[in-house]
């Protein structure tokens, strides 16, 4: 071996003799790496609303991701505009939030369901007035 290839060898060989150390110790092993692979995308949810009305399903609020990047993917005030038309009448507050952290899904919309609900039920890639419609339990508006 070349000094350069032994060099980087150093913390490995640290770290293998802490292990074999630990082994002997009765203490859990050391973990130097945690990786792990790869697991699923974060969930997307399925605007697979039942036909019931949002009342039924108890949603008292709807949150609107006003992030840019929602924005840029048509929410934002446009999106939020287009709830309080449909949510006028229901009793469902809608307001806006700053990012569900779900940005490449968006524009995101999140339901709650009651004052004690803190984290909701995050909605993605909701658009038009249909889509709106189904979340709020409103009869969905006619097409021109």
């Amino acid at each position: 071996m070349t000094r350069r290839s032994r060099a980087g060898m150093g913390p490995l060989i640290f770290g293998i003799s802490l292990a074999f150390i630990g082994m002997f110790s009765g203490k859990a092993p050391l973990r130097f790496c945690s990786f792990e692979p790869p697991g699923p995308q974060p969930r997307m949810h399925q605007l697979a609303l039942r036909a019931a009305g949002a009342d039924d399903r108890g949603i008292t609020k709807v949150e609107i991701c006003i992030h840019r990047d929602c924005k840029r993917r048509g929410g934002g005030a446009k999106l939020k505009a287009m709830f309080e038309e449909l949510a006028d009448g229901t009793g469902i507050e809608v307001d806006e939030y700053d990012c569900f952290d779900e940005c490449p899904y968006g524009p995101n919309v999140r339901t709650l369901q009651g004052p004690d609900d803190e984290f909701g039920k995050v909605l993605n890639k909701v658009k038009d007035r249909k889509q709106i419609a189904e979340i709020l339990g409103v009869e969905p508006p006619e097409e021109p």
